[in-house]
């Protein structure tokens, strides 16, 4: 029996592998009366089942009174890096919520996003 089925039988739930590869980009979306936008790069796989992650920088761009789109921009990091263990094989858990892949086309060969909207209370 391998170490993950092992795991399984002890937890008594199905085990989802870690889907994510570098480079893929996290989106976590929260807030109460507001709309937060973070993003966050895999910058490294981590066992079978964790990640690396870092905060990157968005493009923000205002479409109205306190309210907008973004895009997270690759290879910008704001801080040091953080390890995570992929729940659902293509999320994990933040602070607030949880950060899952943000799907992307290949453009030219550069990956483009579909904007998120954010808001702002004041």
């Amino acid at each position: 029996m391998s170490n993950l089925q092992t795991k399984q039988a002890e937890s008594g739930k199905k085990l989802t592998p870690r889907l994510l590869v570098v480079d893929d980009v996290l989106v976590n979306t929260w807030g109460y009366e507001q709309t937060n936008v973070d993003y966050y790069q895999v910058t490294a796989l981590i066992g079978k089942s964790s990640v690396e992650i870092r905060s990157i920088a968005k493009d923000s761009i205002e479409t109205g009174s306190m309210v907008g789109v973004c895009t997270p921009i690759l290879g910008h990091f704001l801080n040091n890096p953080m390890r995570k263990r992929v729940i659902d094989g293509y999320c994990v858990r933040m602070d607030y919520g949880s950060a899952s892949r943000k799907d992307y086309q290949l453009i030219e060969g550069k990956k483009t996003f579909k904007p998120d909207r954010w808001s702002s209370y004041s």
